[in-house]
């Protein structure tokens, strides 16, 4: 299937530049006995292994003490908290946790996010709306809430989005609106924070191979995984899968110094199926 990274690889250099910086990751835990990271994941260990120390937060402690578990396998600083990013008081806690753990809170790291049944607007109900809406987008808007006081000048918010944002995915409606409406927050965020010195961006990723995209691909009772994998793998014009770690990657560059005048973004990681022009003849090698 073209060149495919170990699943649970970390390409790329490992640097030192988080120096002992201090991040919140929402979303961050790991399934149990799943092969494939997550985001959240992903995102927390690289932190971790570029010397950042990290709060990893997830509504099941149990993922949570597994991201955190392996973390120091690795050499790195982390610790659990279990949280509910729809209650107000959960993600006060988390900050608080946070720093009164690590004594300060550089990065915030929103990337959690849930995808339920898909449907158009005339089959899906209020309630899977309100759900959607209230952990996709509502979720980030509470934990920015509660750690943008405490942040210093230089701090960081990494949202993520999809690029169902831009190209809403078929019967995919609520979850597409929730993408769109993490996109206008980044953007709202960077304006209203920009006088403390906080960078806010957004990270869009496009269909990598996750635990979420196989928990779709099997309640769309897709029985061929491995088919189905490669057909979307052949989404992209570079035909290479991509994966969580491609989003944690770029994620800690926009969180990193090395991003000090970049506020407002919003950087698409899909391996270019969004360029204009893709499906067009290709050329043979």
């Amino acid at each position: 299937m073209g060149i495919q990274p170990s699943a649970d690889a970390i390409p790329g250099p490992v640097s030192a530049r988080f120096g002992a910086k201090v991040a919140i990751v929402t979303g961050g835990g790991s399934g149990d006995g799943v092969a494939v990271s997550g985001v959240g994941a992903a995102t927390s260990r690289l932190l971790a292994r570029e010397g950042c120390r990290v709060a990893v937060l997830d509504a099941d402690a149990a993922a949570a003490n597994r991201t955190v578990e392996r973390i120091k396998r690795e050499g790195g600083d982390a610790f659990a908290i279990r949280g509910d990013v729809t209650l107000q008081d959960d993600c006060r806690r988390a900050v608080e946790l946070a720093r009164s753990t690590y004594g300060r809170l550089d990065v915030l790291v929103n990337s959690l996010g849930i995808s339920l049944s898909r449907g158009s607007v005339t089959a899906i109900s209020e309630d899977e709306w309100d759900r959607v809406m209230d952990v996709n987008v509502t979720g980030m808007m509470r934990m920015a809430k509660h750690a943008v006081p405490h942040m210093p000048s230089g701090g960081a918010i990494v949202n993520v989005s999809s690029v169902h944002a831009m190209r809403p995915a078929y019967e995919s409606v609520v979850y597409s609106v929730s993408k769109g409406a993490v996109v206008a927050l980044t953007l709202a965020l960077a304006v209203s924070e920009a006088f403390r010195k906080i960078r806010v961006n957004c990270v869009c990723p496009g269909n990598i191979w996750t635990p979420m995209a196989i928990r779709r691909l099997r309640a769309s009772h897709v029985d061929d995984l491995d088919a189905a994998r490669d057909r979307r793998r052949l989404l992209n014009p570079l035909e290479i899968e991509g994966t969580a770690w491609d989003i944690a990657h770029a994620t800690a560059f926009l969180a990193s110094d090395q991003a000090r005048w970049i506020t407002g973004q919003t950087l698409i990681v899909d391996g270019g199926a969004t360029v204009p022009g893709h499906g067009e003849t290709r050329p043979t090698i």
